[in-house]
């Protein structure tokens, strides 16, 4: 019985991993952007004021200051595209190796099967036919796509 619990955790971490990464890739990309954006918006603002103020040199430095801030910011969003990209082809390389061998977590649950039908035939074959539906809700069985 407590194979399936040892299979059933084994499943959740595998499929957790790339999640988390991907999540903390996009967290700390969307703190760069909003400090980014912040300061071109504040400079863009000076510039305008300065503008407004006098029509010379600091308005220039002022709108390089923005749009260097910008080019930083668009900078920032094709490395996080990219990153995620490749994350999603490692995880499709991941998806289809998994596919083709054979997996030892579902070798390992057939070789007990015999010894827990003939414990608890009942309690067994409940839990294979739970163990069978959320294998195939996270497979993405039945979802409407």
């Amino acid at each position: 019985m407590n194979l399936i619990a040892e299979v059933l955790a084994s499943l959740v971490l595998r499929r957790a991993r790339p999640v988390v990464e991907g999540v903390k890739r996009n967290t700390v990309a969307a703190i760069l952007l909003i400090v980014l954006f912040v300061t071109a918006y504040a400079a863009l603002v000076v510039a305008l004021a300065l503008y407004v103020a006098e029509t010379a040199g600091p308005v220039t430095a002022a709108l390089v200051v923005a749009l260097t801030a910008i080019a930083l910011a668009l900078v920032v969003i094709a490395v996080v595209m990219v990153l995620n990209h490749q994350a999603r082809k490692e995880a499709l390389m991941r998806q289809q190796m998994a596919a083709t061998m054979g997996d030892p977590f579902t070798t390992g649950l057939i070789a007990e099967v015999p010894l827990m039908m003939r414990e608890s035939p009942i309690a067994t074959t409940a839990m294979i036919g739970c163990l069978v539906y959320a294998l195939a809700k996270v497979g993405g069985v039945g979802r409407k796509s």
